[in-house]
């Protein structure tokens, strides 16, 4: 039995929790949930952001425009129920999905 990484676990929990709510949680380095908010909201959330947030764990799909705010805003990665078109993904955003 391998163990599983600490780095692709942590965030398993936020997922099952936000599976089904259309939420997303603005993470800070520590992986403490520094806001909740629906992920309609989720884009101008991040516009607004000023750099405390770390990554957003969200139930909903991961798109161009969620991940060029992430990857201007320099967040480190995005964790979404799953991808959508995404035509040029920034190498500095780690990308995680339910599906991976």
């Amino acid at each position: 039995e391998p163990e599983p990484e600490p780095e692709k676990e942590w965030f398993r929990q936020h997922v099952d929790e936000l599976d089904g709510t259309l939420s997303a949680r603005l993470m800070d380095r520590n992986h403490n949930i520094l806001k909740e908010v629906a992920v309609r909201d989720l884009a101008r959330e991040l516009k607004e952001t000023n750099g405390d947030v770390s990554g957003v764990i969200f139930d909903g799909v991961v798109t161009q425009r969620i991940l060029d705010i992430a990857a201007e805003k320099g967040l480190e990665y995005l964790i979404g129920a799953k991808m959508g078109n995404i035509a040029k993904s920034p190498t500095s955003v780690r990308v995680i999905t339910k599906e991976a």
